[in-house]
């Protein structure tokens, strides 16, 4: 064993090395397809699309292109370099100054670094067979002779090269397009000098978890938070013993790869900032020889073989079929076949959400692990247990960890469900013969597994409908006000080219939501383009989906209104039936005892003496203060705290409904009753979405809540919701609010008799009208329309918020609703179609 090992250390060394340097494992990812985002009916939201990609890898670029090859014989030379681009115009004139190299000036070089430069210059000059590299050997040994002289055909095979390689480039360009016109290889140097960066301040760091003794990760950890960045500084400028201050060496460890770069290496040119980081090296170099050895060649190594860089994306397929199969002819470059999200259609972009790359803060599992499967890699002796931890970090880097290079969602249902639409990646591993062009050995293979799809209720053509249904009515509003309310005057801050509406329709049939639509209207391209500039409005934000009302601002609360008015109504009639025909008066103003505030009702003058059926169709909110007065909080609390009010939906975005259902706590509803007086119109104590009043009325109408799930297909991320006991109210109870609902629509006094409805229809639905104010200032009000119809066979719940319009609920919100039925209702329900002007 003893011999044995002398020979393969001793005498075959040599070889083995460079038949180590030959072969190498290579690693290939094979991406999966993310599931697809769909409609019932087929519709895509979301897709992935294959697609190929240009890739640069400098390692092979330096290992097989005359200027890649010039550029690392010089600095191993340690001769000031030019860039690649000058690198190729001088490659003749630095070829000839190589070619006077002689074995003595080789010998001044480390055996490390000689044996580097060997491996350029055989390639340069085309010494790669047995017989060619014995002699060069022996050209080294021997101190005569200059390389040229050695190997006199070595200039014109160099020059054979080189004119091989500018037809290439030149191909390649044209191929890319006229912006790419002499611009890859200065494209190339600019990301060469990007991983030399990379490549200093990660061995800056590295050096700094030795001398620490931390982990790479847990070292990037505290270089991201300022203070602890700060102290890690101070502590090593100590140990080092550097020159200047300690916040200079902490400004130079912040990581390139955040978003936020040091000032001081952000203000300078990108050789600058090189420049900058290779000093601090050299001084941590001579201060702390223990704390750098091997690390910067380590990075080398790591940065150059496996940190590839984008060049161009979705190329051309001539150029992928160029590539495909003349792939050596252009070392560097290479074809990555890779996914990307499409997004056929504009609509809902809130509900189907969006796709990016991972911020830093995503990747804390996929640093850890790696860290972890450098260190067992390293190793040259692994016991079982080892082997079986490396094994295993092997698959899941390679397999399903986040990577820094891939996206994953970050809004909407492409978020809620990552878990569902992600794959897991693929990847082949190849033992790779390089020099004598044996043929790769594969070692492993893992197919690509793709992610499933999520199906949706949601309808793109109802969706599309009622945008355009909105966008009418608001256009038509002047108009509209002029002809049926000339008493009343359009308030000044109405805006009608900007509405801002939440719609949400249910089918009751198949307990399904086939529409939410929101206005104002946000386009793909305005949401990457412009989305810093809109999280910042605070009005007529378009990233809120109102249907979904979360995320408002003071003056968008989502008080429900009067359309809250029915609830209380079920709530009376289910603990005493002879609520139904007691009469309030009501005066137009009402001032409850031991109170100083005075309660207005919509009409000026009073209804007078009415009962319910009459104030749910008015809107008296006099009568439902008495109401509440006798009423008590106990019964209004438990029905609505039994619908679903004042938690969340089951919606499959949550975030989308932040805030937006609240209910106020029953200790206050009993102890403070001018706010369960208020609470019962809807104002101050209770918020909804137009999707949880859809709900409402979907139980109005059939006694069974409906579901707000959107998700028909793609278990595991649906939302958690409290099961609770649902109330049934009984057929009579129903029937007579509907017979009131109903009145608001169809009978003169109606608060939305003005929208003249087709008989034919039998809409069901209550208007309302919603304080609002800003830092209390009154603010324009909302407008709402809720209900169902038809009234002798439900099929359909709805809910409309247009958001301060300033009007009542029977001024706009409700000509949403006809307008979009008069477009929609061939699909909805065509027994119901009726012919144009029909009443």
């Amino acid at each position: 064993m003893i011999v044995r090992l002398f020979q393969l250390q001793i005498v075959e060394g040599d070889e083995w090395q460079r038949e180590a340097r030959s072969s190498r494992l290579d690693q290939d990812t094979i991406p999966f397809k993310r599931g697809r985002i769909t409609s019932a009916n087929g519709e895509v939201f979301a897709e992935d699309d294959f697609a190929y990609d240009l890739y640069f890898r400098y390692r092979d670029f330096r290992r097989m292109h005359p200027a890649g090859q010039i550029h690392a014989a010089l600095k191993l030379l340690d001769v000031a370099a030019p860039g690649i681009e000058q690198c190729m115009v001088d490659a003749q004139y630095w070829a000839n100054q190589l070619l006077q190299l002689s074995g003595d000036r080789m010998a001044n070089l480390s055996g490390r670094d000689r044996n580097d430069l060997n491996y350029y210059l055989q390639g340069m000059f085309d010494l790669k067979s047995t017989e060619q590299r014995d002699e060069y050997l022996s050209w080294l040994d021997s101190g005569e002779f200059t390389l040229g002289q050695k190997f006199p055909g070595a200039a014109a095979y160099f020059s054979e090269q080189l004119k091989f390689f500018e037809i290439r480039i030149t191909a390649i360009e044209k191929m890319l397009g006229s912006h790419w016109h002499q611009a890859l290889l200065t494209k190339i140097e600019q990301r060469r000098q990007r991983l030399q960066l990379m490549v200093l301040q990660r061995s800056l760091q590295d050096a700094a978890a030795r001398s620490l003794q931390y982990s790479s990760s847990e070292l990037r950890g505290k270089l991201r938070d300022s203070e602890s960045r700060l102290s890690t500084a101070h502590l090593l400028h100590q140990q080092w013993q550097l020159d200047g201050r300690a916040e200079y060496l902490a400004a130079m460890l912040i990581p390139i790869d955040d978003n936020a770069p040091s000032e001081q290496l952000r203000r300078q040119e990108l050789s600058q900032q090189i420049e900058l980081l290779g000093v601090l090296w050299k001084q941590v170099e001579l201060a702390a020889p223990q704390d750098t050895a091997g690390i910067l060649r380590d990075q080398e190594y790591r940065v150059h073989r496996f940190r590839v860089i984008s060049l161009s994306k979705d190329i051309d397929y001539h150029l992928v079929d160029l590539l495909a199969q003349q792939g050596d002819d252009y070392p560097g470059l290479y074809l990555q076949k890779v996914t990307r999200r499409n997004y056929p259609v504009a609509i809902i972009p809130q509900i189907v959400g969006t796709v990016r790359l991972p911020q830093e803060s995503n990747l804390v599992e996929y640093r850890k692990l790696n860290d972890r499967f450098r260190q067992l890699r390293k190793m040259f002796y692994r016991n079982a247990e080892d082997e079986a931890e490396y094994r295993k970090l092997r698959h899941k880097l390679w397999s399903s960890t986040l990577r820094p290079d891939e996206t994953s969602g970050i809004s909407g249902v492409e978020d809620a469900f990552e878990q569902v639409l992600r794959g897991v990646r693929g990847y082949s591993q190849v033992l790779e013969g390089g020099e004598d062009g044996k043929v790769p050995l594969e070692l492993r293979y893992s197919a690509p597994l793709n992610g499933h799809d999520v199906v949706l209720s949601l309808d793109i053509d109802l969706i599309e409908v009622a945008e355009k249904s909105i966008a009418k009515v608001y256009a038509n509003t002047r108009q509209r006000m002029r002809q049926h309310f000339p008493s009343t005057d359009l308030p000044a801050k109405f805006d009608p080219s900007t509405p801002k509406v939440g719609f949400a329709l249910i089918d009751l049939k198949k307990d399904q939501v086939p529409m939410l639509a929101t206005t104002p209207l946000l386009g793909r391209q305005q949401y990457r383009r412009d989305y810093q500039e809109l999280v910042g409005l605070k009005n007529a934000s378009p990233l809120r989906h109102r249907a979904l009302a979360g995320n408002y601002w003071p003056q968008e609360t989502p008080y429900p209104g009067s359309t809250f008015k029915p609830l209380a109504a079920a709530a009376a009639l289910m603990k005493d039936y002879s609520l139904w025909n007691k009469s309030y008066r009501c005066e137009g103003v009402f001032q409850a005892n031991g109170s100083t505030s005075v309660l207005n009702c919509d009409s000026r003058y009073g209804h007078q003496d009415i009962t319910m059926r009459d104030a749910l169709k008015k809107s008296c909110n006099i009568y439902f203060y008495k109401l509440a007065r006798d009423l008590g909080p106990t019964p209004i609390y438990q029905l609505a705290k039994s619908l679903g009010f004042g938690s969340a939906t089951g919606f499959e975005v949550p975030a989308l409904e932040k805030g937006a259902n609240y209910l106020v706590d029953f200790e206050t509803l009993s102890n403070n009753q001018m706010r369960l007086m208020r609470t019962v119109i809807g104002q101050v104590g209770v918020q909804a979405s137009p999707l949880q009043m859809a709900r409402l009325y979907g139980w109005l109408a059939t006694s069974t809540l409906p579901s707000a799930s959107i998700v028909l297909e793609g278990s595991g991320a649906s939302l958690a919701v409290e099961v609770r006991d649902v109330p049934v109210l009984s057929d009579s109870y129903r029937e007579q609010i509907a017979e009131a609902l109903s009145a608001v629509n169809y009978e003169l006094g109606g608060t939305a008799y003005k929208t003249q409805f087709p008989v034919k229809w039998q809409i069901v639905g209550k208007t309302g009208t919603s304080q609002v104010s800003l830092g209390g200032s009154p603010q324009p009000t909302h407008a709402w329309f809720t209900g169902y119809f038809p009234a002798n066979n439900p099929q359909y719940a709805f809910a409309i918020m247009c958001e301060n319009t300033g009007l009542h609920g029977g001024q706009i919100a409700s000509f949403v609703l006809k307008e979009f039925l008069q477009q929609a209702m061939p699909q909805l329900a065509p027994e119901l179609v009726v012919q144009a002007h029909a009443r």
